[in-house]
């Protein structure tokens, strides 16, 4: 009797799988659709608005350096006393700290005698007789290495320690 229920049966549990299998696969594939359809639109969104913050930054980067400059020297003129801007600032300005390097003159005491000078009314003789004598001598700053090499090599590794003691009695040797 069950004999012949059985075609029925297969049909039934064949039909059945397939519309199963055909609904799970246009439900999966609708849905992949849809999820990678929606994940390119969310990366396109963000590629045009990291393109768009970065054009925005390389702009403002490109002007960087002539802000710099510019604000560096409206500084240094205020700090010297300059009373406006002038085409050789950049000029005047190198030369200053090329010659505190060479005379080994103290920056703060420099600058300060200058803003000492600038308001008294000094004369110059007297302002660069004072920065003359704020001015190292060869033992002097060999002195201040060895200090700094003595607090520095507490607190650091070996090799630093080694590297820096070969320059300081390099630059003792150098400057004698």
């Amino acid at each position: 009797m069950l004999q012949p229920l059985l075609p029925l049966r297969c049909l039934l549990t064949h039909s059945l799988t397939h519309s199963l299998t055909h609904s799970l696969t246009h439900s999966l594939t609708h849905s992949l659709t849809h999820s990678l359809t929606h994940s390119l639109l969310l990366t396109h969104s963000l590629t045009h608005s990291l393109t768009h913050l970065l054009s925005a930054s390389q702009e403002i980067l490109s002007q960087y350096d002539a802000y710099y400059t510019a604000e560096y020297n409206r500084l240094f003129r205020a700090k010297l006393g300059l009373l406006g801007p002038h085409s050789s600032d950049d000029e005047l300005i190198r030369e200053l700290f090329q010659s505190l390097k060479l005379s080994r003159a103290d920056y703060t005491d420099t600058f300060q005698a200058l803003t000492e000078h600038l308001r008294t009314g000094g004369n110059e003789e007297e302002l660069v007789s004072k920065i003359v004598s704020r001015c190292a001598t060869n033992s002097e700053i060999i002195e201040a290495l060895k200090r700094k090499h003595k607090i520095f090599r507490l607190g650091t590794h070996s090799l630093t320690h080694s590297l820096t003691y070969s320059l300081t009695h390099s630059l003792t040797y150098y400057m004698n």
